[in-house]
């Protein structure tokens, strides 16, 4: 069984802690040791709220990372190789299994909030057997492709170290929807590509995968715009930072809901951002999203902007079902979430600021019919 947080006498000290499934093995006093994101899961999971599971790597091991030579200890390296099977065991799902693949998301979480300071690699357990079994069952294969894709793209830049602009240069022009074999190319172009800058092969193994994302978030606090950032807002470098692996949800549909209108700093309603497919274009600013102002007295809509849809919405189900996510070309002035849908996003901001007393910035997505909680923080400009 996978270390659970707390360590028996004469044993190694633990440094992972489960969370998900209604139960967490820390809570929000421990944001010193599981930063602030893995503090917050932990807290949404044990009041029950729909938190895919997953594990927090304390921040202490950040700093050992480091006094270690840029090296996970073996020891710690294999508590989180026995978390991982307890995460398949959890969820049902297997890295690198074609019937129920298990995905997960591998994010940063400093005890201090920096936002957009430090990594993120997402989808991590895609890999060419995964990524053709999930085709094989979508109604539309190309999603799968796109996210393999992308997930390729993201991974080699802040895990290897690929500038971007190299990936960006094998693009196509983007104007028509893509054709199944011509994704199938852009794939076998993307790994030549790493092929050729890293002289190997792109990493098929999930569980390299996920140790090879977890030392770049590590990293990432140390790095030029995370240290520039700490130094303007007096933030101790010694701090180090969490690492939460998390179960992937299923996310036709994703955003972030601010449980006040942190714009007009209106107490009255919410503000509601939401776009296709995975979050991660609204974060880094290159989708538009749709935007709803909703009453918190009943979750009525007071006002909505509905963009036109541009990019790549993808989105991949961390159970193996059928992915079914709009793809370019297609949905371009469908508004993104139901009255029913802002309803239900309400009532669950409603539940979120209650548990943790104070307005609340919530990330979430929807995949399936099922709404699922991925972070939740302070507002900080009220």
């Amino acid at each position: 069984m996978a270390s659970t947080g707390a360590s028996r006498e004469g044993a190694a000290p633990n440094y992972i802690y489960f969370f998900g499934n209604g139960s967490a093995d820390g809570c929000i006093e421990m944001r010193a040791t599981l930063g602030g994101k893995g503090a917050g899961l932990a807290q949404m999971a044990r009041a029950g709220l729909p938190v895919p599971p997953g594990f927090t790597i304390s921040a202490e091991v950040c700093n050992i990372y480091f006094q270690n030579g840029d090296v996970v200890p073996s020891e710690i390296h294999a508590q989180m190789l026995e978390a991982l099977s307890a995460l398949e065991a959890r969820t049902g799902c297997r890295f690198g299994g074609a019937g129920r693949p298990l995905l997960v998301s591998v994010r940063s979480g400093a005890s201090v909030s920096m936002p957009g300071m430090m990594d993120t690699v997402l989808n991590v357990g895609l890999n060419d057997e995964t990524a053709a079994a999930l085709a094989a069952r979508s109604r539309d294969p190309r999603v799968a492709w796109i996210c393999y894709r992308n997930f390729i793209e993201m991974y080699s830049t802040v895990v290897l170290g690929i500038p971007k602009g190299d990936f960006e240069a094998l693009q196509g022009s983007g104007e028509a929807p893509p054709a199944l074999e011509d994704l199938e190319r852009e794939v076998a172009r993307w790994k030549q590509l790493v092929l050729e800058k890293t002289g190997k092969p792109f990493p098929q193994d999930p569980l390299a995968q996920v140790e090879g994302a977890r030392d770049a978030v590590f990293r990432s606090w140390l790095s030029e715009r995370a240290m520039r950032y700490r130094k303007v807002h007096q933030v101790p470098d010694h701090l180090g930072t969490a690492v939460n692996v998390q179960q992937m949800a299923e996310a036709d549909k994703s955003g972030v809901m601010f449980t006040v209108d942190p714009v007009q700093k209106r107490r009255d309603r919410m503000m509601i951002e939401a776009v296709f497919g995975l979050g991660e274009g609204l974060v880094s600013g290159t989708l538009t999203p749709d935007n709803y102002l909703v009453s918190r007295a009943d979750g009525a809509v007071l006002q909505e902007f509905v963009a036109v849809k541009s990019g790549t919405p993808v989105c991949v189900s961390a159970t193996g079902s059928a992915l079914d996510s709009p793809v370019p070309g297609e949905n371009r002035e469908d508004r993104v979430l139901s009255k029913q849908e802002l309803s239900e996003l309400c009532l669950m901001g409603l539940r979120v600021e209650e548990l943790f007393g104070s307005p609340q910035d919530v990330e979430w997505c929807i995949g399936g019919g099922k709404l699922s909680l991925l972070q939740s923080r302070r507002i900080s400009t009220l």
